[in-house]
């Protein structure tokens, strides 16, 4: 067996230290998934890049990951 990662685990949905990041997430609604992206502005609002403010169920977040910037160069 191979040595246990020290990687705090993550958490099912994103939490109060990435409010300002830019993420996306994947929910499983009663229609379907849907797949957000743009800025964490709560814990249950993103800001889409269009400025619309979509708000979602943090218990419907099925996976989600932190976008970021693209590298200048």
């Amino acid at each position: 067996m191979g040595p246990m990662s020290t990687a705090a685990p993550k958490l099912p949905h994103p939490g109060p230290a990435e409010i300002g990041l830019r993420v996306t997430m994947r929910l499983h609604e009663s229609g379907g998934p849907t797949e957000l992206l743009g800025f964490l502005e709560t814990l249950t609002t993103i800001r889409k890049r269009n400025g619309e403010i979509v708000t979602f169920d943090p218990e419907q977040v099925v996976a989600w990951r932190i976008v970021l910037p693209p590298t200048k160069g």
